[in-house]
Parts: structure tokens; sequence; C-alpha cells
């Protein structure tokens, strides 16, 4: 099972134009092989795809991209994914779900073969899965807004690149925001682990 947003009915379609973040929904619209709308003006959906989206900002730095059209996307970039992966490895246990689908979390059930037992706890799992989603999209696009509300630009969109370059997407701000996600410190062995296995800091 897979975590879709897609819910508000279509308006009209915003002029095509480079992908940005629209500052007052801090959600990325524009031309993308075809119109990708926002929560304030919403496109038609798209054929063949599960998401009509060709990326997002990352919902846990709101600086690297992630996101695609296939339920088997990405929610978080590299950098946010390789904290995640050094964590799971340092803890043990799955701490964000960063993967559209439940079966890249890690949340799965073989319905043909599965009894009731492993359906009811497949349940359970699905519904704490879900409330994890829905708080990552919350923070993510309270991060989004953040950074957003500290935009000066004359314009209601930044361009992407315009958006990359006032806020780089390192493996520094992925350890940031993680940290301030969860309300503690990562451990400083992995923090440094990671700095020292990634391109950017």
């Amino acid at each position: 099972m897979s975590h879709r947003r897609n819910k508000r009915a279509p308006r009209p379609a915003p002029r095509a134009w480079e992908l940005s973040v629209h500052l007052p929904c801090a959600w990325l619209r524009g031309w993308a092989g075809q119109v990708q709308g926002c929560p304030c003006e919403p496109s038609e959906p798209w054929p063949d795809c599960d998401v009509s989206r060709a990326k997002d900002l990352c919902l846990v730095c709101a600086r690297g991209t992630a996101g695609g059209t296939t339920r088997w996307s990405w929610l978080a970039c590299g950098n946010c994914r390789a904290v995640e992966k050094g964590l799971q490895e340092w803890l043990g246990i799955r701490v964000l779900p960063l993967g559209r689908h439940s079966i890249m979390n890690g949340v799965a059930l073989r319905v043909a073969q599965a009894s009731q037992e492993e359906a009811d706890a497949f349940a359970v799992r699905f519904e704490g899965l879900s409330l994890g989603w829905d708080g990552l999209y919350d923070w993510g696009h309270a991060e989004a807004r953040r950074l957003a509300d500290a935009v000066v630009h004359g314009k209601p969109d930044v361009p992407l690149m315009v958006w990359q370059r006032t806020y780089p997407a390192t493996v520094t701000a992925s350890v940031d925001a993680y940290e301030r996600f969860l309300g503690t410190p990562l451990p400083d062995g992995l923090k440094t682990q990671l700095r020292r296995t990634s391109v950017g800091a």
C-alpha cells in the first residue's frame, strides 16, 4: 500500500515555467515535462502516473529533492536517506518512513497466504506507518514553510536552482533536520561517519 496526497479537486493549471518553489504554499510547481501544480493551483492528473508530480522538496530537510511519478518513489533526498540508513544500522530500527509505498518501509503482507493473526498484525503496523507518514508530511511542509518565510524575493515563485543555492542540500543540513525532528542529538560517531562518507558537508 502506498501513501499519496492528491486529494484536492483540480483547478485551472498555472502557466508553464521552470520548476520553482511557490512561496505562498512552499510546494514545487511549474513545468516538469508536464504542468506540475501545487495546493494553490492544482494541475490536471497526469496520464499513466501514480502521482502527478515529477519532483517535490525532501520531506525531511526541504532542501534536496525527492518524489516522482510512481508509488515506488522516495519522500526524502539522498542525504536524508543516508542519515536514515545510518540510524537504522546504528539503532537497529527504522526511524522515519521515507518510502512512498509501505513495502519500502518494511511493512508488507502476502494476502493470499496470510493468517488472520498476520493480517491483524499488518493492520496495526500499517496504522502506525500511516501516522508516521502524516507526521513526516506535516514536518516536511512546515520545514519548507519555515525556509520560504525567510526568502526575500520579489515574485511568488523561487526557481528550484535558486532555492538550492540559498539552501544547499548537504549531509550536515540533513543531520540538523533529523535532530530537530527527533528532538535529540544523533550519536557523534554516526555524524562523523556520515560526514566522512558524504560528498557535501
